[in-house]
């Protein structure tokens, strides 16, 4: 988290040790420490005078001076090693079935049909999104690139961007009017506390998306999948990039309070499942 690692760095910048900043404040110097570690976090009147002793700002004490490298693609992913992974089994059958073309068409069936069922179950099952290899947007100075991509079926888009024919269109942000920001919490049915089951798989779990309507009422959905992880890149720059849209005077809509959350270092799939049980309760 951000906060932890600006307090150990402001703290050190100033040349202090734990129990020098313990003493100004009045604390216990485990406190620091557990604050250091991201075990638990400072009170508000704490944050407050450790922004005061640490002579910065209290948003930079929170978020961090979190640039962001532009251009920066948002969800494309780094390597096509798990598209490798994700065929090796069912080429394997494929080959097995080319191979049996010369003694059996029944089993060359078959091994066809195995190909495509592994296929199939492994992109259904798979905790990646293989779709992000073409429905990434890219986040630039002046506007954003997002993805138009034509194709029937999923997998034919998927394999346009495999091959860098992936199509984006790009879009300036003075002609955009907002963006709203969701995740879709539609498996919630929980009656009596927070009852809910965060979905794993790529295809089954919550769909985190932005929608941005243009000042001619044209609209485009970006995908926010990689959101779903916080060890992610785009997890640790979100804050600042919807910062800089709106500095772009960009209106941003946040249905279910992912800046907030990520302001606040909450979770924010859990966050999202509470506003929808307050909601219901209301």
């Amino acid at each position: 988290m951000i906060l932890n690692q600006q307090i150990k760095k402001f703290r050190e910048a100033k040349s202090l040790t734990q129990e020098d900043l313990a003493i100004q404040m009045n604390v216990a110097r485990q406190s620091i420490s557990k604050w250091e570690q991201g075990v638990s976090y400072p009170t508000i009147d704490n944050l407050v005078l450790l922004s005061k002793l640490l002579a910065i700002p209290l948003d930079t004490l929170i978020l961090g001076d979190v640039a962001f490298p532009m251009p920066f693609a948002f969800g494309k992913p780094q390597t096509k090693l798990r598209v490798i992974i994700l065929l090796f089994i069912p080429m394997m059958f494929l080959m097995a079935s080319l191979v049996s073309l010369t003694n059996s068409l029944l089993y060359a069936f078959v091994y066809l049909g195995i190909a495509v069922f592994v296929f199939a179950l492994f992109t259904t099952l798979s905790l990646f999104d293989y779709r992000r290899y073409h429905n990434y947007f890219v986040v630039e100075q002046f506007g954003l690139n997002v993805d138009i991509t034509k194709g029937k079926l999923p997998c034919m888009k998927i394999l346009k961007g495999l091959m860098g024919k992936r199509k984006g269109l790009f879009i300036a942000y003075d002609a955009i009017d907002t963006i709203i920001l969701k995740i879709d919490t539609h498996g919630y049915a929980g009656s009596k506390g927070l009852n809910y089951r965060p979905r794993q798989y790529a295809m089954l779990r919550e769909s985190i998306s932005a929608t941005i309507v243009l000042k001619d009422s044209k609209t485009y959905s970006l995908s926010m999948d990689p959101m779903f992880y916080i060890n992610t890149q785009e997890y640790r720059y979100f804050y600042a990039i919807f910062k800089y849209f709106s500095e772009q005077n960009i209106r941003i809509i946040d249905e279910s309070h992912i800046l907030k959350s990520i302001k606040n270092e909450y979770d924010i799939i859990e966050q999202a499942y509470f506003i929808t049980q307050r909601h219901q309760q209301s």
